[in-house]
Parts: structure tokens; sequence; C-alpha cells
């Protein structure tokens, strides 16, 4: 697990519950060593968390008293589109998962007992999702670039031979 978040130092972890907080904050202890859990338990202390942008992953109770977990992990994406984030609950929380997951969230553990069983595997593949998202991301790029600045006039079609894009070069050629 410690080569999952080699590069990955410091995790915000939003709740209210101490213990809750004080049993992720282990877990993540016991597994990755040299991480930081940096803790947001008050609207306070998520807004200066989003402020200092100083977290590479996001861990958000689903249910606190001064915000539900959907609006936390809004906040979350809308300051750090690309930030991982995964949430938790003592229970299954279908609804409420499934708003969150078309927000963007990208994964979700339940809390068994005084444990969070799943909690270094959701961590990989979150963090493998979001690997996965920068490596389409810089190949999209790579294509646009490569497509837009050859010499050469390039054009896409559907098969009813309507034109769907067309690279700068052949709409020069055309005198469009």
């Amino acid at each position: 697990m410690q080569n999952v978040l080699e590069r990955h130092r410091c995790i915000l972890l939003v709740g209210d519950s101490p213990r809750d907080c004080e049993l992720i904050r282990r877990a993540l202890m016991d597994t990755l060593p040299d991480v930081q859990v940096e803790p947001a338990m008050t609207p306070e202390d998520l807004a200066r968390a989003l402020a200092r942008a100083r977290f590479d992953l996001a861990l958000v109770g689903l249910h606190t008293t001064w915000q539900n977990g959907v609006a936390v992990l809004e906040a979350v994406k809308a300051r750090h589109p690309s930030c991982p984030v995964i949430a938790w609950a003592d229970t299954w929380q279908g609804d409420t998962v499934q708003q969150a997951m078309e927000v963007g969230l990208d994964g979700y553990i339940v809390q068994s007992g005084s444990h969070f069983p799943g909690l270094p595997i959701a961590i990989r593949l979150a963090l493998d999702r979001v690997r996965e998202r920068q490596a389409m991301e810089e190949v999209q790029l790579r294509y646009r670039s490569l497509f837009e600045g050859v010499p050469v006039g390039l054009y896409r079609t559907l098969p009813s031979r309507r034109i769907v894009d067309a690279n700068p070069f052949l709409v020069h050629m055309l005198g469009y």
C-alpha cells in the first residue's frame, strides 16, 4: 500500500465524530505511517483545509451534524476537481451514495464496528482511477495537439459522411 501513496502525503478527513475520525486516523497510520491526516470536524476546519489545498485525497463522513457528505464532496470537487474523494458511513446509504457518485465520488466504505476494513482498498482504487483519468487527459491532449498541429489536412466523419472535426490546416486549405 505504501507504493500507492508514495506521492500522496496528506489526507483530508472530514467528519464530526472524534471517535470515528480517530479510528480512521489510526487505520491510516497502521497502513501508511508517513501520511499526514488533516482533520476537518467543523465547517471552519473544512473551509481552512479547502483554502490551503494541501491534501491529496479526502475521506468524508456522509452524515455530519453540520453538513451532509454530498455537499462536502461538491465543495471539495469545486475547489479541487481531480482530488479523489472516498465517503464512509456506518451503514449502506444507497440513495446518498448514488447522488454522491453523480457528483464525482471515487469510493465508499462501510464502517464495521470499530474498523474500516475496506479503507486501504478504497484508497488504492480511488488513486488508480485518478491516475487513469490523468493519463487519459494526457492522451487526449497529445492527440488534439497532433491533430491540430500537423501540416496536412485532416478530418473525421460520421458514417453518414457528415464532417465532425477538421484541423486548422484543412480549414485553411479549403479557404474557410
